[in-house]
């Protein structure tokens, strides 16, 4: 079944596996051996949570958009306003994709899945895909697995983090740095000037 969908699709669906990001943190920082595994699993991560918290609800739209598209989906981000749960719609030949997008602090809990499954039913669409941030909560995870097609797929922050470090590390270094977002905002405000 997985064959049925497309190669970006099964790279989400794939297990992570680490990816050591804090190489160049410990050229600047002597970490004692002891911890070095903790720290470099963890600092980077942290600051990656807390650096899209700064991010617009927008921002993380299109920061998710990005990595799908760099993964080989054709995302498209949904207008504002009220869009029942489709935030990214990918178009695929054989069947589309909706992403719903939570920048939230709190685990994203059973109502917001039980809702993306429902509007992945109503619009016909090959799979879901929800990505925060943040965490999910255990029922919303145990939930994933009881579900009938379409098949919906949970990426919590550190699940982003890997993928970003994975396909996209030059992108998770500005946001790390704090200037992918200025540089967006930079680009608007330059737009905008006459």
């Amino acid at each position: 079944m997985d064959s049925d969908f497309p190669e970006w699709w099964r790279s989400l669906r794939r297990p992570r596996t680490h990816i050591p990001f804090c190489d160049k943190l410990r050229e600047f920082t002597p970490i004692p051996e002891e911890y070095s595994c903790v720290l470099v699993r963890l600092l980077p991560y942290g600051l990656f949570r807390d650096k899209l918290q700064e991010f617009t609800w927008r921002e993380f739209e299109k920061l998710v958009s990005d990595l799908l598209q760099q993964l080989g989906a054709d995302p498209e981000i949904s207008p504002a306003g009220a869009n029942r749960g489709i935030d990214i719609l990918c178009r695929e030949t054989d069947g589309d994709f909706i992403v719903q997008c939570k920048r939230w602090k709190a685990k994203v809990g059973e109502p917001t899945v039980k809702k993306v499954y429902t509007t992945a039913i109503w619009k016909k669409v090959k799979g879901a895909i929800i990505v925060t941030k943040s965490d999910f909560s255990d029922r919303a995870k145990s939930i994933v697995i009881d579900l009938c097609p379409p098949p919906v797929i949970l990426i919590n922050g550190e699940d982003l983090f890997h993928l970003m470090n994975q396909h996209m590390r030059s992108v998770l270094e500005e946001v790390l740095k704090g200037i992918w977002k200025s540089q967006r905002e930079a680009r608007i405000k330059h737009k905008a000037t006459p």
